[in-house]
């Protein structure tokens, strides 16, 4: 089979969408009965060539589909950038369909419902990874700073008026749409709720050697790029009310963004600035690192679709606190997480705080919901698991 793979976001050492597309590659590669071509940005070509001069892939071929620089920033120019990218990389995929001929196309990342891609008009069976249709609930917008709250007004007015326009050019001329919630979408829409993301099993297995943790101080860790719809100024928040009952307790944030300074002068201004340790960007084998000195992953994102991050704390025992929303809604269930309903911001802060009570002071709940998260992570969510189902949906898409 002749596959072409459409993967803005694709990198061997990154993870949440461009790992998605780094491991549906991969998957492709094992069988050899298939040949793959992947159409992906240059953002992360030097890394990419780099993995493939240590650990060749021999049946896939990169093109890197490059843009002039310089527009490449969050928020709305990014947003455009990426579409523009979509529109140039559908002319080259037109030319490979007349050299090559494929039995079929994938558009993988970005995963999202409102974002259009031109990879479908080929004429040929197109699978479409098509996100969610997310919406922060309007009691968080309170919590974002006045530059996050207007890309989010302008990031929901977007997902209204480019809607429409991708559920034209896009959804109805897949084969088959991967969603995290066929709900979501309209009944006449070929849509499947599976979700193409997972953990390699090495990384599943050196996770899963950490120690359980019963040391003080109880750390809490989040993680990811410091922007408003991370959630990280609510997690601040939250975290400050539960020192005030636990004073040794930590908070580490590991990540950077334009939100940082913010996040600072906000964990002083509640009276936990000491107890708020910022690290920094890490790489990703430093972050594994730092999942042995925490006892509890807290993710606050308000819109979030598949976070790498909660499947990493899972697998290496530590229970997640979230939102009962998005992605991490799906993946966290009562027996190895804590979800947190969003009705209004002063209960969403209070039900965080107790949470981390709750966790911080019944030491055997926390291991045995690390324990069980443990287990769930290395049945459910292997890239091999996903992979093998990820082929298979292929071969059902091809049949019919």
């Amino acid at each position: 089979m002749n596959i072409l793979i459409s993967a803005y976001g694709c990198s061997p050492v990154r993870g949440s969408e461009y790992g998605i597309g780094w491991n549906v590659v991969k998957q492709i590669a094992k069988d050899h009965s298939h040949k793959c071509w992947v159409l992906t940005n240059t953002t992360d070509q030097s890394q990419i060539e780099q993995e493939l001069a240590n650990s060749p892939l021999d049946n896939v071929t990169f093109i890197f589909v490059a843009m002039s620089e310089g527009s490449r920033n969050s928020g709305l120019s990014h947003y455009l950038y990426y579409i523009a990218w979509q529109i140039r990389a559908f002319f080259v995929a037109k030319k490979l369909q007349d050299e090559i001929g494929f039995d079929l196309v994938h558009h993988v990342t970005y995963q999202n419902s409102w974002l259009p891609t031109s990879i479908g008009w080929l004429d040929v069976p197109f699978i479409w990874n098509g996100g969610a249709k997310d919406k922060i609930p309007s009691v968080l917008l309170k919590t974002l700073s006045l530059q996050s709250a207007m890309m989010e007004r302008i990031r929901m007015v977007s997902m209204n008026a480019l809607g429409r326009f991708t559920q034209w050019s896009v959804a109805s001329r897949a084969q088959l749409i991967l969603s995290r919630e066929a709900s979501q979408w309209s009944d006449n829409l070929p849509v499947k709720a599976f979700p193409p993301f997972g953990l390699n099993q090495k990384d599943i297995e050196r996770l899963g050697q950490l120690p359980q943790r019963q040391d003080e101080p109880f750390r809490v860790v989040s993680i990811g790029r410091f922007l408003g719809w991370k959630g990280f100024a609510l997690g601040i928040r939250a975290f400050a009310q539960f020192h005030r009952e636990h004073p040794t307790s930590e908070y580490w944030l590991i990540g950077d963004g334009p939100e940082k300074e913010g996040l600072q002068k906000l964990a002083k201004e509640l009276g936990c600035g000491d107890a708020v340790r910022f690290w920094g960007k890490l790489s990703r084998d430093q972050v594994l690192q730092r999942m042995a000195e925490v006892d509890v992953l807290m993710h606050p994102s308000f819109h979030d679709h598949w976070p790498t991050v909660v499947l990493e704390a899972m697998a290496s025992g530590r229970p997640v606190v979230c939102l009962d929303i998005g992605g991490p809604s799906l993946m966290v269930q009562e027996d190895w997480g804590i979800k947190v309903p969003v009705d209004n911001l002063s209960q969403v802060i209070n039900d965080l705080d107790q949470a981390l009570l709750q966790l911080a002071i019944n030491g055997e709940k926390r291991i045995s919901m690390g324990l069980k998260g443990r287990v769930i992570v290395s049945e459910n969510w292997s890239w091999e698991i996903i992979g093998e189902q990820m082929l298979s949906l292929y071969q059902e898409v091809i049949n019919s």
